[in-house]
């Protein structure tokens, strides 16, 4: 196997999480203990600034309501809720975690100084696509979260023999109650994070795996407004192997099987979109807007603008810099794959219930 590469996005994760994840799996064999040390020496020097945001924002977070119900974009990964997220976070009304607060646990200390210095060095897209990777752009919270707790899903990618687990508690929620607790207190704090920094306005929030804990997320945040964006099973399937692929290949501190990974997956899909199902109908239905990432990439602002009249947002305010936004990407060019018969096998054989809900038919010629 090659060498991984030393850094781990998680390292400014405080010790805590490193040790209690270590010690579900056991430790860490050689090749990738380079990458291990270099992550607890991150963590370790990175702990005065932690303690330091801790000391002076605390309290000011902890104390932050959250009075605007938030906007929260549901969808797998590789859906098209990156898209989405970023549009609306050009609404000068609307709040959301940005890269450098999912990136830099500390990033109130860190100031506009430390952003810039990230700014020149961060690489010009995302590794997994050719998105931009701005530090002022939206960010799922999902990252934010695991930089300081191990009750993240995310750690996956570090621990692959840990997926299943995570998932199980983390996502599908079949954990103790007193894990479900802790979990809600740590996710609620990115929110608030988020809320305080763009001052208390309404928050976009994007979780992928909000889709299968949907009933925790309302009852989290009452009198949200959801946008739930749907991607063909066929085309989403290629793009969703590659994303987690290459995101382990990145991340990684254990050996792992490719073809395990891609059983997962599709496991995991079922399991997630089977739960938004059964749970959707509890969404009141004038809070509520399901939409195709290809009408979404065919018609940005006409399905933009459908999301603000449905639910009665300030769109003739919104619309200029969300335009301004969207004109930037009309070069934008999808990745592609080339047809694989074997994706149509796995897709009609697990997760044909999608295909059919949604009305799907073939896969289309490139996929993002």
């Amino acid at each position: 196997m090659a060498q991984p590469e030393k850094f781990n996005p998680m390292s400014m994760a405080p010790l805590r999480v490193w040790f209690r994840l270590l010690a579900k799996v056991g430790g860490v064999r050689h090749p990738y203990r380079a990458r291990l040390r270099q992550a607890l020496i991150t963590s370790l020097i990175t702990a005065v600034p932690r303690w330091l945001e801790w000391a002076l924002y605390g309290l000011p977070i902890a104390r932050t309501r959250i009075t605007k119900p938030p906007i929260i974009i549901l969808g797998f990964p590789r859906s098209g809720t990156t898209f989405l997220h970023n549009l609306l976070a050009h609404d000068p009304d609307l709040g959301y975690c940005s890269n450098y607060q999912a990136a830099i646990p500390f990033c109130l200390v860190g100031g506009e100084r430390l952003k810039k210095k990230l700014a020149s060095r961060v690489p010009e897209n995302r590794g997994i696509d050719n998105v931009a990777a701005d530090m002022d752009l939206p960010q799922e919270e999902v990252f934010a979260h695991a930089l300081h707790s191990h009750r993240s899903v995310t750690h996956a990618f570090t621990f692959p023999s840990l997926m299943e687990e995570l998932h199980r508690k983390y996502v599908l929620m079949e954990a103790s109650d007193a894990e479900v607790r802790a979990w809600r207190r740590g996710y609620m704090k990115v929110v608030k994070k988020a809320t305080y920094m763009h001052g208390g306005k309404r928050v976009v929030q994007k979780a992928t795996p909000n889709l299968g804990r949907l009933p925790q997320i309302m009852e989290m945040f009452p009198g949200a407004y959801y946008i739930h964006i749907v991607r063909n099973p066929y085309d989403l399937y290629p793009s969703y192997i590659h994303m987690l692929s290459t995101l382990t290949r990145s991340y990684t501190m254990e050996d792992h099987d490719a073809a395990e990974l891609e059983a997962g997956a599709v496991h995991m899909y079922q399991r997630i979109m089977q739960n938004y199902l059964r749970d959707r109908s509890a969404i009141p239905s004038d809070r509520f807007i399901e939409m195709r990432f290809e009408d979404l990439r065919q018609d940005p602002m006409g399905e933009i603008g459908r999301i603000y009249r449905s639910f009665g947002l300030d769109w003739e305010r919104a619309e200029p810099p969300i335009a301004d936004y969207a004109a930037t990407l009309s070069s934008y060019k999808q990745n592609q794959y080339e047809p694989d018969p074997r994706v149509r096998e796995q897709v009609d054989a697990h997760w044909r219930f999608a295909v059919d809900e949604w009305n799907y038919g073939s896969p289309s010629s490139e996929t993002p």
